[in-house]
């Protein structure tokens, strides 16, 4: 606020002679322009303030100012004052407060403060073609554009500049004047605001950020979309030795190949490293490209992945030989809860058939009409026993059987399916036998042991899921047993990063523009999801 005032007691300075250098740069974060003019517009109106060189503030003085002002003469202290005064005066009637009846949808007053700035230096200096490179270039003149910057006080604060037309006489190219303080040739908002707008961002919607800075949410989302792909134009892959790999359903309206999305994320660090549409091989083509321009390929030592031959195929093709590749357990676990779950719907299947068939035995028969519908009762009657068996307790066969044990009533109706059906009792313990293996095995010895008498007790049991089940773990042994040569090495960081990514497709109803849900999935482990969006 000093400076403010230090401002005003420099009026004696003339007009053409006095711009504006530091407020310029404090307030709107442009710098190496000057203010040659500013005005006020209201419904319509435009008024200039005639004092190029001072902007009006308003308030009153703190202490620190009221020290400055003691310390000098008491006539120009009075000056000041009074300077202030009348500055305060013209703004005040040019924004007059609004009647009493009138509701205002945000707390921004009608009124817009217009800075027209021009270049500090001669504007011809260093001019240079943007084709050739070559100097000569001749300016002529062009528009005045308009860009929104920060806001001063209740007022929303634009500044215009003229963006002139450039000729190069030696290639004939034609292009526009740059901007040094905005993004890009079509950008209407300052560098400064847009990171404004980009932190405003981490904590409200599109929309809340645009009704609250008074501007349209395409501004918004482009604004957030240019800083986003400064961060992200570069994603650094030296020092990653440890990475996984998943693929999560997210676009249910596109053709079959573009209905995934590939995720690569380091474990060690939690960053993402790439996202890509598709899956398997095909999608990695792009991360493989960068892996070998950054020569990160001898960096990385372990790949968790789920058992896709696809993506086994995409390491031995562009990996070292003596990569590790790690077939996460959760993975495992889960392909052995769909074969357990097949075996439950066979069994059912089964009960099915056999009383379809017995129905038709029953209605050929020539005994007794009476005797023939309670037997037929009697089957459906079995029909629905198995079916509140198998269908109602379907769950009960995928949880954890610690789990169950804490619900009596829930363990109770499990132990009388499992009594009832041999087939989904055998799946059933070597589920929990399989899950024992990665919770009490210590070595990759001691846990090579005790998957091969898995398999061998799989196979004993003559269902053929479990059989299928045994050839999977046979052929993936090695990178099963990845997980104890580097212990804990999972993508349950990734699983959790996919619930992350489904959170930000929730909350914003959706995404069309695949490349800014890209680099909102980039950026995705720095946010925090807000408390109204669970």
């Amino acid at each position: 606020m000093i400076y403010a005032i230090i401002s005003c007691v420099d009026l004696a300075v003339p007009q053409e002679k006095k711009v504006h250098k530091s407020w310029l740069y404090s307030i709107t974060g442009i710098s190496g322009y000057q203010v040659v003019a500013q005005r006020i517009e209201r419904h319509g109106r435009s008024r200039e303030i005639r004092n190029a060189h001072v902007l009006a503030r308003c308030g009153t003085l703190d202490a620190g100012e009221l020290a400055f002002l003691l310390d000098k003469p008491p006539h120009v202290a009075l000056a000041i004052l009074g300077i202030i005064l009348n500055a305060t005066a013209a703004l005040a009637a040019c924004d007059t407060p609004p009647s009493r009846g009138r509701r205002r949808k945000t707390g921004m007053s009608d009124s817009t403060l217009v800075l027209t700035i021009a270049s500090r230096r001669s504007r011809d200096e260093g001019l240079t073609c943007r084709g050739c490179a070559k100097t000569g270039v001749v300016p002529r003149k062009g528009e005045t554009r308009r860009i929104r910057c920060h806001d001063f006080g209740r007022m929303r604060c634009y500044v215009e500049v003229e963006v002139r037309r450039m000729r190069c006489p030696k290639c004939g190219r034609l292009f526009k004047e740059r901007l040094p303080f905005v993004t890009s040739p079509k950008a209407r908002v300052t560098r400064a605001f847009e990171w404004l707008i980009v932190t405003e961002r981490e904590t409200a919607s599109i929309s809340d950020v645009a009704r609250k800075l008074g501007v349209d949410w395409r501004t918004v989302k482009d604004a957030e979309k240019r800083v986003l792909e400064a961060e992200y134009r570069t994603v650094d892959l030296k020092g990653v030795a440890r990475i996984g790999i998943d693929e999560l359903y997210v676009f249910a309206g596109e053709r079959k190949n573009r209905k995934y999305i590939t995720v690569v994320r380091d474990l060690d660090t939690g960053r993402v490293l790439n996202v890509s549409r598709g899956k398997g091989e095909a999608a990695l083509k792009e991360f493989a490209y960068r892996l070998r321009r950054q020569k990160a390929i001898k960096g990385i030592k372990c790949v968790c992945m789920d058992m896709s031959n696809a993506y086994f195929a995409w390491v031995a093709k562009n990996l070292d030989k003596d990569v590790l590749i790690v077939f996460d357990h959760f993975h495992v676990i889960m392909k052995m809860n769909e074969h357990v779950n097949n075996i439950r719907r066979l069994a059912m299947a089964q009960v099915n058939s056999d009383t379809r068939r017995r129905l038709a035995e029953l209605a050929e028969s020539d005994e007794d009409k009476e005797a023939v519908r309670r037997l037929m009762l009697n089957a459906k009657k079995k029909q629905d026993k198995a079916r509140e068996y198998l269908k109602g307790n379907m769950r009960l066969l995928l949880m954890n059987a610690e789990d169950i044990a804490e619900h009596p009533k829930a363990q109770a109706r499990l132990d009388r399916m499992l009594a009832k059906y041999a087939d989904i009792n055998a799946a059933y313990l070597l589920k929990e036998k399989l899950r024992s293996i990665y919770a009490h095995a210590k070595t990759k010895l001691e846990a090579a042991g005790l998957f091969r008498d898995w398999i061998a007790e799989a196979r004993a049991t003559k269902v053929d899921d479990l059989a299928a089940m045994a050839k999977t773990i046979e052929d993936h042994l090695t990178g099963i047993l990845g997980f104890w040569e580097f212990r804990g090495a999972s993508n349950a960081s990734v699983e959790g990063f996919n619930n992350k990514i489904r959170w930000l497709i929730k909350q914003a109803y959706g995404y069309h523009d695949f490349r800014y849900f890209r680099l909102k999935v980039f950026d995705l482990p720095n946010l925090k999801p807000r408390s109204g969006d669970c």
